[in-house]
């Protein structure tokens, strides 16, 4: 769904609209109507992938040959090397089997849930990725953008490592087509609120990569909110006046929501 304010930040041309990309639907600054954020723990897509799938039921059969809360068909549940029914197996289990199964095949075992919330299937000319500083690759996002891309990513990566936090660099995307092109972004480790500097130069950093390729629609996640603890309040503020403020030649900004309450901080940032 995407939910927009029209930004025309002064000096900056041409005009620039940034957009929420994100499982609840609605119009930013109406009533939306959807399940609440607490149904999903704020950085987690495996959350939110669970509540689209099944409501978070564990226990679920829909009795047409789909089960658990990641609505798993009983033959890709045993070629991942599991007996029985995944709605027979304990939460950690199913969890586990998702994640294994993400790694190897990304978001494509769940096109309609997915598709609102994996960055690499949106719309635009340049993915950004949240990016470590030896720009190996990793978890989370950065870890779907190079399943997605494929292993030429990570070479053409490693040719400019390292990147310092607050830095940005930009390779082709190989597999990743349409897309054009992957910006590696690397977000601090939150210490304080003093990284939001850091931070913000990641987003601006990436817009200007995207400028020296001639990219004009970036789609970011939500940098440092995962495994580098930025509080996903100050993060969605700290990003939002970063990209509505930049100097750039692009022109369409997504933020790819990959949890509920991300999506919903970015709105009320955009709003606010």
């Amino acid at each position: 769904m995407l939910l927009h304010r029209s930004t025309a930040p002064r000096h900056a041309r041409p005009r620039r609209r940034v957009l929420v990309v994100g499982l609840l639907g609605g119009v930013a600054g109406a009533a939306l109507s959807a399940t609440p954020a607490s149904a999903a723990p704020s950085g987690d897509p495996f959350a939110a992938l669970r509540q689209c799938e099944s409501g978070g039921d564990y226990t679920t059969d829909t009795g047409n040959g789909f089960y658990g809360a990641y609505q798993f068909d009983a033959q890709t549940w045993h070629s991942l090397g599991l007996s029985g029914l995944p709605s027979q197996a304990g939460p950690g289990t199913q969890d586990s089997a998702a994640q294994s199964l993400q790694a190897q095949r990304g978001w494509e075992p769940w096109p309609a849930c997915s598709a609102s919330f994996d960055i690499t299937r949106q719309d635009v000319e340049a993915v950004v990725t949240a990016a470590n500083t030896r720009l190996r690759g990793g978890g989370g996002v950065d870890g779907a953008v190079h399943a997605a891309a494929g292993p030429r990513l990570l070479q053409a990566s490693l040719a400019l490592a390292p990147c310092p936090p607050g830095g940005a660099v930009i390779t082709e995307a190989f597999d990743l087509a349409p897309v054009r092109w992957v910006i590696h972004a690397v977000g601090p480790i939150y210490r304080g609120p003093q990284d939001a500097a850091t931070l913000a130069s990641a987003y601006t950093q990436s817009l200007a990569r995207a400028d020296e390729v001639g990219a004009t629609s970036v789609a970011f996640p939500s940098i440092s909110t995962g495994a580098y603890d930025y509080p996903l309040a100050e993060a969605a503020a700290v990003s939002t006046q970063a990209l509505c403020g930049a100097v750039t030649a692009v022109q369409s900004v997504l933020l790819v929501a990959f949890s509920h309450r991300v999506q919903e901080l970015w709105e009320q940032a955009l709003e606010g």
